[in-house]
């Protein structure tokens, strides 16, 4: 596949680049809070429900199972 070729392209010109610790370290940074926001994100998103109320936290009349 083409697009496989390119990502192994990218990958190893990515790792024979020469870097200090301090790129490096930045450069991992940058990895780990795309991956980990990028995730957090999409959990965040399939949580949403339009059909469900905001609660305020308070019990209120109606705010219950059956609406008392």
């Amino acid at each position: 596949m083409y697009s496989e070729d390119i990502m192994d392209t990218s990958i190893s010109n990515v790792l024979n680049k020469r870097m200090t610790r301090v790129e490096f370290i930045k450069y991992l940074g940058v990895i780990s809070i795309s991956v980990f926001g990028i995730s957090s994100f999409l959990k965040n998103l399939s949580a949403l429900d339009p059909k469900k109320p905001v609660s305020s936290g308070k019990r209120t009349f109606g705010s219950g199972a059956y609406g008392v």
